[in-house]
């Protein structure tokens, strides 16, 4: 029996796509298969609520879905950035590289620190960014506020709500 303990979060709804209910997500990992006869579970008003999966299109990596009884663009939108998990075996993806050490920056490109780690709190990560000026800053690693992700370049452009970066003083 498929439970919500044995899911990990894999990404966020991210855009809609088309008229008849499509959605794109945002993985948090490179290379992800679902399994589309399982349901996925959006966390709605912090409560695990469970999506079968209608219909894919695109690849397999990287698929648009469309849930049952999500049917137009208007009750797409009505899931917009609401956090995905999914039942996925071990060795069906592959996580993204260790953040350590990646640039974090604003999206005016203003540079924010350093990301020294990524700390479990809950159901959310956190990265611990380290400030020019030595100031720990814990920021969000919440898929909807990551602009880019670029392993090449080891940074991240986010756009974070105004006054996040403020809590930490």
């Amino acid at each position: 029996m498929l439970r919500f303990e044995d899911c990990i979060a894999i990404g966020s709804v991210s855009k809609t796509h088309g008229h008849n209910g499509f959605v794109k997500l945002y993985y948090q990992f490179e290379t992800i298969v679902l399994d589309i006869k399982l349901p996925v579970f959006l966390l709605i008003e912090g409560k695990p609520v469970p999506f079968f999966i209608s219909e894919t299109k695109g690849d397999e990596y990287q698929p648009l879905l469309k849930f049952e009884k999500v049917n137009s663009i208007e009750d797409a939108e009505k899931l917009l950035g609401f956090e995905v998990f999914a039942f996925v075996k071990q060795e069906k993806f592959v996580a993204l590289p260790n953040l350590r050490h990646f640039k974090v920056y604003n999206t005016a490109n203003f540079f924010i620190g350093l990301v020294e780690d990524v700390v479990k709190a809950g159901f959310k990560d956190l990265m611990l960014v380290i400030s020019d000026d030595g100031k720990e800053i814990l920021i969000p690693f919440e898929t909807h506020f990551i602009v880019d992700l670029s392993t090449t370049n080891k940074s991240i452009i986010m756009d974070l709500p105004e006054g996040l970066i403020d809590l930490n003083e």
